[in-house]
């Protein structure tokens, strides 16, 4: 069954990116919208695993990567590869680059090739607005290595337990790993440091082995050794304190970004804004974690409609501004702030109403990509969940 509140939270999230790429700064940064993606990937991954381990006591590999291409693929090949071999002969793109953002790898690219944080000489080596692929592209590795993972436990004894082992090493030696990064003399450049701590695989992991952790103490697993699970029993105690300080968080790196040095900051950064994300995901799952207010907007049909389509509006909406808005319209973001007026907020906030109409279209453009070529693909995910449960009782779809 659907969890209506976790497509708020995905709604939440890609609504933090679209704005902050539109220069629509709030209290929520798009690095929060990202990081609140991986845990929540984390976290839906995590408890399928464990719902097919307990309908069938293995891993169905195929039906695993299936849904998985299936979900990815369609709308990245419309808003991503389909624009990049249309603009080629403009743009000359680098075959490398290109290369990386389909076969997922791209965050390691970039990395690697500081020039792809340069608007002028990014756009010619990707297609302009595609570089939030990275973020994609840590989530493929990871599931890659889930998957090869839950492939040698799952038919073992106490498998979840030990899945809880992988998903617990994956988390603190990320956090790890991102602290020797930070402290690292060795790398004479902060931006290189700083590149790998938000960009790296290596390092971002900690978020999405956060979101299955959650899910398999939110399973009812009872943690090895014990009678009880005192985590489960925890949350729902407290699941309306977990929901306020996880929204208060959001905004702590707004406060604490420069207490140190600029890595230092990046690692304390992510850091928070897992804790934020993990903190929403858990209080939610209890019916008396959020407010009623906040569950309604968050289940309202716009919203679920926003949240659903995520993944779309993700891909496109950067690739829209960049290649429709700026290139076509030739309206920049001091252009579009200049249209329709603006009204000042306490506190430095302003609010221009042209920078928000420029990012409503470009969400209406991610939802239209999402008709498109997600919508149709979810019958032929519903065909691989059948099929499992078909398998768990001897029968067969019709092929």
């Amino acid at each position: 069954m659907r969890l209506r509140y976790l497509d708020g939270l995905r709604a939440f999230a890609v609504i933090t990116v679209v704005m902050a790429h539109h220069r629509i700064y709030y209290l929520a940064p798009a690095s929060f919208g990202v990081t609140l993606f991986f845990v929540i990937s984390g976290y839906v991954i995590t408890r399928l695993l464990i719902r097919e381990h307990a309908e069938t006591a293995g891993f169905r590999v195929k039906a695993f990567f299936a849904r998985r291409g299936l979900k990815i693929l369609p709308p990245f090949l419309l808003a991503i590869t389909l624009p990049t071999l249309l603009l080629w002969g403009k743009f000359h793109f680098d075959p490398v680059g290109v290369a990386s953002q389909n076969f997922f790898f791209y965050n390691w690219f970039q990395i690697n090739n500081p020039a792809t944080l340069i608007p002028e000489t990014a756009k010619h080596i990707i297609l302009p607005g595609s570089e939030v692929v990275w973020s994609l592209a840590v989530e493929e590795q990871f599931y890659i290595l889930i998957a090869l993972a839950w492939f040698f436990i799952s038919t073992r004894s106490n498998a979840i337990h030990k899945l809880r082992v992988v998903y617990t090493l994956a988390f603190l030696g990320s956090i790890l790993m991102r602290w020797i990064i930070a402290v690292n003399n060795t790398e004479p450049l902060v931006a290189g440091r700083i590149s790998r701590i938000v960009w790296g695989t290596d390092c971002r992991l900690s978020g999405i082995a956060l979101g299955g952790l959650i899910a398999i103490a939110m399973s009812g697993e009872k943690p090895l050794l014990l009678s009880r699970n005192f985590v489960l029993e925890f949350v729902q105690k407290y699941a309306r304190v977990f929901f306020f300080i996880g929204l208060f968080s959001i905004a702590i790196p707004h406060f604490t970004h420069k207490l140190g040095s600029p890595a230092l900051d990046n690692v304390l950064d992510r850091s928070i804004e897992e804790v934020a994300g993990a903190l929403l995901i858990v209080s939610g799952f209890v019916s008396h974690g959020w407010p009623k207010s906040v569950l309604r907007l968050m289940e309202s049909r716009i919203v679920q409609m926003i949240g659903l389509a995520s993944y779309s509006i993700y891909l496109t909406h950067d690739v829209f501004k960049s290649l429709v808005t700026e290139s076509l319209l030739g309206l920049s973001s001091r252009d579009l702030g200049e249209l329709g007026g603006h009204i000042s907020l306490p506190f430095g906030f302003t609010i221009y109403f042209g920078l928000f109409i420029a990012a409503a279209v470009s969400v209406v453009a991610g939802l239209l990509v999402h008709q498109i070529a997600d919508a149709p693909m979810e019958r032929f995910r519903k065909k691989w969940r059948m099929q499992g449960q078909n398998e768990q009782t001897g029968s067969a779809l019709p092929s």
